[in-house]
């Protein structure tokens, strides 16, 4: 992962709706990392803790499971999700009704993706990107169709005139 990837935190009990999320991120142009691409055998806790420093962006799915976990709040979700809240980058997605992010994160919208039909040009999904895709294409200059300005041109004028 580079500096060029977006970070996918989740709760691994709602893999079937994130993986339609991680889907979606990357049939819009995203590249994404999530946990599942790690290679057997790497210190796990080492490589997720250097793919977040170097993450442009986090976003962590919100559901009971990544909430609360066996009756308190998600250690590794909550880590995740701060490191996006601290470099100002993290994109809260919402899969279920009635949940309420940690306290810490109350002040962030989380889109609402909790009846979802998992396409990406869905307005519901582009709703709930549109700000990192602004982002991303502002800072990384990803513009497809960018119109190119033709350079003004000044005619100079004789000294004395």
């Amino acid at each position: 992962m580079n500096e060029d990837e977006i970070f996918l935190s989740y709760a691994h009990q709602d893999e079937p709706k994130v993986r339609q999320i991680l889907e979606a991120l990357r049939d819009c142009g995203f590249p994404v990392f999530v946990d599942s691409d790690m290679p057997a055998g790497v210190e796990w806790e080492k490589v997720l803790e250097a793919e977040l420093e170097k993450a442009y962006a986090v976003v962590v799915v919100w559901s009971s499971h990544s909430v609360i976990k066996g009756g308190k709040q998600s250690e590794w979700i909550f880590r995740e999700a701060s490191i996006g809240l601290k470099k100002d980058r993290l994109f809260p997605i919402k899969i279920e009704n009635g949940i309420t992010p940690p306290e810490s994160f109350k002040n962030k919208h989380a889109a609402d993706l909790s009846d979802w039909n998992g396409d990406p040009k869905d307005e519901k999904f582009q709703n709930a990107i549109r700000l990192l895709t602004n982002l991303w294409t502002a800072q990384k200059g990803l513009l497809k169709d960018l119109p190119v300005a033709k350079p003004l041109h000044f005619k100079t004028r004789p000294v004395g005139l």
